[in-house]
């Protein structure tokens, strides 16, 4: 977390340290992007990724989180996580300044779905993507991001079509 006392430097030796234990097991490392942190936004949680520089470690995209952290997440965060995505986290959330947020239902926060979804259809950097619930309830709060989640995906597919 961004804190004094805490240098970047400082991070970057301790996500390598970590990612040579996660090697050693010969398993992969996503590190997320989160509000607050060294890696709060695409830009730089790829920055930091890169300059770790090991072919196990990649990125978890959250879009709302870079979205609160005060990143345009599509296109501009995802273009610079694209090299390094291992999965995607899908959720929406609208920053409250000066540091909070709120999380929302998809289609009401500030993520641009439709362009990501279509991006990530054309891209096809995972072959999965996790849908993140935080609103509660959390039961029905899931139902209706799923049944969202499916209305985006079909624009997004059409949009395609549409394109070639």
């Amino acid at each position: 977390m961004r804190e004094p006392g805490v240098q970047l430097d400082t991070v970057v030796e301790l996500l390598k340290e970590a990612a040579e234990i996660t090697g050693a097991f010969d398993l992969q490392m996503a590190v997320e992007n989160e509000p607050g942190s060294y890696c709060d936004t695409g830009i730089n949680t790829a920055a930091i990724v890169e300059s770790i520089d090991m072919p196990h470690v990649g990125i978890n995209w959250d879009p709302a989180n870079a979205v609160v952290s005060g990143e345009v997440a599509y296109p501009i965060g995802y273009q610079a996580v694209l090299p390094f995505l291992q999965n995607v986290h899908i959720k929406d959330a609208i920053p409250i300044p000066p540091d909070k947020w709120e999380n929302r239902l998809i289609g009401d926060g500030g993520v641009n779905w439709l362009g990501q979804l279509r991006s990530l259809l054309i891209d096809k950097p995972v072959s999965h993507l996790t849908l993140e619930t935080h609103v509660f309830p959390l039961l029905e709060s899931t139902r209706e991001d799923l049944r969202r989640l499916r209305l985006l995906f079909d624009q997004a597919t059409e949009l395609g079509k549409s394109k070639a």
